[in-house]
């Protein structure tokens, strides 16, 4: 439908899970910066190239997505954003 959709999570084992799952890029901490800017350069493209990210905690600093429009928070500890 052409969504920018972010699945967030606070638990690294579950963010690898689903992004395996879906098949869609993620970013940890460990990730390298070289990486992460690659996956976020692509997502803000305007084209369905990449439409699902999912970040980890480092999603919480600073990141302008402006095109994200779905937000989805996967919570193994019933945490809140």
């Amino acid at each position: 439908q052409g969504d920018k959709i972010i699945v967030f999570s606070d638990s690294i084992f579950c963010l690898r899970y689903y992004a395996r799952l879906l098949q869609r890029p993620y970013i940890y901490g460990d990730t390298k910066e070289w990486e992460r800017q690659a996956v976020l350069s692509t997502f803000r493209r305007p084209t369905n190239e990449v439409q699902t990210i999912c970040l980890s905690q480092v999603g919480d600093a600073a990141i302008d997505l402006p095109r994200a429009n779905v937000i989805i928070q996967v919570s193994s500890h019933f945490g809140a954003r």
